[in-house]
């Protein structure tokens, strides 16, 4: 079997397989010689999954010691994926809000960790008794129901259950930190990362679409400041408007020296800015490298195009050509990320099918 061809884990009957990819050379890739190979190399080591294939070139690449050009040209073939007639790219980012590790005064907002009655499911079930949408449950006696929704948990469904550890300041900012899905806790005991450990299985809603189709954004117009911005203004509004997003996450904190080099993405990779995508699992390989051309782009420091590495997922990123950038940490950072949104075209690089690869 040739190693793009992967199974993709919420599904056992569904093999991903390259029916809309069309191979191209390298010499196509547009600017493909004036990248920073050396920097991409560095990050597609970042990775490393349940995948032996994959791992094997991660091995490979580890001990590497030739251009960083020539690996990727090496043990890798490109391919135009022409799923859509037209791509996207958006920024995340990792951001810091000021916390208490304890309650304390002014920090009435709890960022809980994941309850241990939730029970995730990796896909959505047809038939699912609790909701066809749903991506986790809870099971009481026989019954299987839905879990707290937003509203419901910043109503106190969860309170009391000693799930809490850590309490912040603003809940927009916690909101914020929901839909990026990391952050910086900046407490008196020091910078504290915590990152996404599981969400309670509700759809995610775009409070930002639901505000351009209000009215109240325009969509060429339309960043995260302006969002935060009309949030604030309108805290009544806005916190109803909040709830609308059914979704809510659940954090853990990092610790180690992962805690020191950055935010863990989805899949498990610390996430590197400017090179970690979010990606449509559904199409992408985990850790696979993507060539990704953007016309005129130069985000946040970031020349495109460029090689990015599939190293996240999200529940908007959905797509054969959608992409998620990831911008780093703080608000520099968030202001980039926010106001990114300019089209796109992908060349997914896969593994080299031949006796070099023992697939």
């Amino acid at each position: 079997m040739a190693l793009w061809r992967w199974q993709h884990p919420g599904n056992s009957d569904e093999i991903v397989t390259p029916r809309c990819f069309a191979p191209v050379n390298f010499e196509l890739l547009p600017g493909w010689q004036d990248d920073d190979h050396a920097e991409a190399l560095r990050a597609f080591l970042n990775f490393r999954g349940q995948d032996p294939c994959l791992n094997r070139l991660l091995d490979i690449a580890s001990v590497w010691t030739g251009p960083a050009r020539s690996f990727f040209e090496t043990w890798f073939r490109p391919y135009r994926i022409g799923h859509e007639p037209g791509g996207l790219l958006t920024g995340y980012f990792e951001p810091e809000l000021a916390a208490s590790l304890h309650p304390a005064p002014g920090y009435p907002f709890p960022v809980y960790r994941l309850p241990d009655d939730l029970e995730l499911m990796a896909e959505p079930q047809a038939g699912h008794p609790a909701g066809s949408q749903l991506t986790a449950h809870r099971r009481i006696g026989d019954r299987l129901e839905p879990y707290f929704t937003r509203a419901e948990i910043e109503a106190g469904a969860l309170a009391g259950r000693g799930l809490e550890i850590a309490w912040v300041r603003d809940a927009v900012e916690l909101y914020i930190m929901h839909v990026q899905g990391s952050g910086v806790l900046v407490c008196k005991e020091g910078r504290i990362r915590v990152t996404f450990a599981g969400k309670n299985g509700h759809a995610y809603t775009s409070i930002g679409k639901r505000l351009i189709e209000t009215g109240h954004l325009d969509a060429a117009a339309a960043s995260l400041d302006k969002v935060v911005a009309w949030l604030r203004a309108n805290p009544a509004e806005g916190k109803a408007l909040m709830h609308d997003n059914k979704s809510y996450i659940f954090f853990e904190f990092l610790t180690g020296e992962d805690a020191v080099r950055g935010p863990r993405g989805s899949f498990g990779a610390i996430l590197v800015p400017g090179r970690s995508m979010a990606v449509d699992p559904r199409i992408h390989r985990p850790g696979l490298p993507i060539w990704v051309d953007a016309p005129g782009l130069n985000a946040g420091g970031f020349p495109f195009p460029r090689l990015m590495l599939a190293h996240d997922t999200g529940s908007a990123i959905r797509g054969a050509e959608r992409g998620d950038v990831f911008f780093g940490t703080g608000a520099d950072s968030g202001q980039a990320a926010g106001s990114l949104k300019h089209p796109c075209r992908f060349f997914a690089l896969l593994p080299a099918d031949d006796d070099r690869n023992g697939a």
